[in-house]
């Protein structure tokens, strides 16, 4: 009997190493062997797969193994990654992709689907034939998928998942799928609040997520307290949940920090929330965290402005299970900082920070020491992240016991010493990066790693920049360059 896992995982790894020698190929001009690499892609078309994830592979293995999607027969899960970009005609597209999707959903196996940039109201016309098991399908930035195509998605009752951000797909429709599928419990559209004002009263929605809505540009276009009120009273069973602004739908942006008026008896609705977005003034946040803290247990800022460490402390209280924290182009304000005076407020339950805001030193100091017991950390490109800091937390504090993943961007602050530190007193991490981003290691540096690593024999992956594959990034260093997949 076949194992299909098996031939799933052993794929991976084929693949893996494809890309790597790809790489290398590309690196030095071997065009005849490159040739040959793409070619070899062709060797796992074969009906034994279950699973094709295409996301992630170069776009030259993807091109060739977009030609062979007739020979996957069995797959239950298809990732068709960014296609051609969007640049193909409609009527490209359906020539290119039409034999192969047709073959692909002649089984009915598939239970998710991902295809973006190229699907088109022909191609969807294909899928719905067959596929009656989906439960997921993300068509995300396919602007050739119109309001032609909403019958067919409509006939899709399996669904619990549709992302459909970018398309051409009007509200009419995103007002029709929340009547059709019974069973969504995502959708991922522009103008969902506008949709909800329409959906009748008494058909329940079971919807657990309201993603970030944005147009095809990625810029926001909706939500506010009345979206609020709305998603409180008719998605009750909301896990996750977004909040934005826009001056021409309720209340306009917060920029001077104004409190915003919420409705109180928000507190007692979104039972099922844990995961909070906030986008905008940190008046915004913090009455919004204040009514819904005590639940949230992913909390993620973006843009708030003026976040000092009571701020951070006041986020921290009002939210005491608080395990993964996210703070995006925000402003850190440290001008009130006691250089020597540290917050007893601590988040001992925090395991994932992500940090990808401008702040100080001793702003990033303070911060990081408030999370002794972290799991994750990744941080941008101005942090303030330096060697100092980590023999505080490391050596001082002794903090970090459980880290397991450590990612800076970039930073000219950080040596080798840093790698080191975290080598010796992270007993549990497995992944570090992006060292090739730090101004301060040199390749004598890196070869001084490989050789620490190797001698000790330490299953840590050390990733050389944030654009390399994490297929690529090698656990011994064998390979410094990094190779852009599309």
């Amino acid at each position: 009997m076949i194992n299909f896992r098996l031939c799933t995982n052993l794929t991976q790894v084929y693949i893996r190493a494809l890309t790597d020698w790809l790489s290398h190929c590309f690196d030095h001009a071997h065009n005849d062997t490159s040739y040959i690499a793409i070619r070899l892609a062709d060797v796992i078309a074969n009906d034994t797969l279950e699973i094709l994830d295409l996301s992630s592979m170069p776009k030259q293995i993807r091109s060739c193994l977009y030609n062979s999607l007739s020979k996957f027969r069995r797959l239950k899960i298809l990732d068709m990654g960014h296609g051609n970009g969007g640049w193909l005609s409609e009527e490209f597209c359906n020539r290119f992709y039409t034999s192969g999707l047709e073959s692909i959903t002649m089984s009915g196996k598939l239970t998710s689907l991902r295809f973006h940039h190229d699907c088109t109201d022909h191609l969807i016309r294909i899928l719905a034939k067959n596929l009656h098991n989906l439960k997921c399908f993300d068509i995300s930035y396919c602007q050739y998928v119109t309001d032609e195509s909403a019958q067919d998605i409509g006939s899709m009752k399996s669904l619990k998942e549709l992302e459909i951000v970018g398309t051409s797909l009007t509200l009419q429709s995103i007002q029709f799928f929340l009547t059709t599928l019974k069973q969504l419990t995502k959708l991922k559209a522009v103008k969902l609040a506008q949709a909800l004002e329409t959906h009748p009263q008494d058909q329940e929605l079971f919807l657990t997520e309201c993603t970030p809505e944005t147009d095809r540009h990625g810029f926001v276009t909706a939500t506010s307290g009345r979206h609020l009120a709305l998603l409180g009273a008719k998605c009750k069973h909301l896990e996750t949940l977004s909040y934005f602004s826009e001056a021409n739908y309720d209340s306009a942006l917060d920029l001077n920090n104004n409190q915003p008026n919420f409705d109180k008896s928000l507190s007692s609705q979104f039972e099922n929330l844990r995961h909070l977005n906030v986008w905008g003034g940190r008046a915004q946040a913090e009455a919004l965290i204040e009514l819904l803290g005590s639940r949230i247990e992913v909390l993620k800022l973006v843009h708030v402005e003026d976040i000092t460490l009571d701020v951070i402390d006041f986020f921290l209280e009002q939210c005491p299970d608080l395990t993964e924290l996210e703070l995006q182009n925000c402003s850190l304000n440290d001008q009130h900082l006691i250089p020597d005076v540290f917050s007893p407020v601590q988040a001992p339950k925090l395991k994932r920070l992500s940090m990808t805001s401008r702040c100080s030193q001793r702003f990033a100091l303070k911060l990081l020491s408030k999370f002794p017991n972290l799991t994750a950390l990744h941080c941008g490109i101005s942090t303030g992240l330096s060697v100092a800091i980590m023999k505080n937390l490391l050596l001082e504090k002794l903090a970090w016991k459980q880290l397991r993943t450590f990612h800076v961007a970039h930073s000219d602050q950080l040596t080798i010493e840093a790698i080191e530190l975290l080598l010796e007193h992270c007993p549990e991490i497995i992944e570090i990066g992006d060292i090739e981003a730090f101004t301060e290691i040199c390749p004598e540096d890196v070869d001084k790693l490989r050789h620490f690593v190797k001698s000790n024999n330490l299953d840590v992956t050390i990733a050389l920049s944030s654009n390399t594959n994490s297929t690529q990034s090698s656990r011994n260093l064998q390979s410094s360059d990094a190779f852009d997949v599309y």
